[in-house]
């Protein structure tokens, strides 16, 4: 199994204030320092609406950063992980993935995902 230095997970909906956005940054930042397949990317919960393609924020007078989450393919973060209910309960439809390299897996697969990284940064 592949032992990462960081993990990044998302766990929060991009409408809870900052913290998705936070959380984004900081794994740009450090996927510039670091081989891309030592970072692991997972979301699970309210997490993965920061990978909706086709949310109308302008609608709601919110600021739709989820875009920049396309960056995460443009950097070669190939081990970006989703869970696979609350993909199942939050999106449902691949077509409204922003990522098209995500996996879509059990949250036993990404428990252990994250058992393989020596850091885990939570958002």
């Amino acid at each position: 199994m592949k032992r990462y230095q960081i993990a990044i997970f998302f766990q929060s909906s991009p409408f809870e204030g900052l913290k998705a956005k936070q959380g984004f940054d900081a794994l740009i930042g450090i996927s510039n320092f670091l081989d891309e397949d030592d970072v692991l990317i997972c979301f699970q919960d309210e997490g993965v609406l920061n990978l909706v393609n086709d949310f109308q924020t302008e609608k709601v007078l919110l600021k739709d950063h989820n875009k920049s989450f396309k960056m995460i393919e443009f950097f070669e973060l190939n081990n970006c992980y989703i869970e696979q209910s609350a993909f199942d309960s939050y999106i449902n439809n691949s077509d409204r993935l922003l990522l098209k390299n995500a996996k879509i897996t059990p949250l036993a697969s990404i428990q252990e995902q994250l058992r393989q990284a020596q850091r885990i940064l939570v958002f």
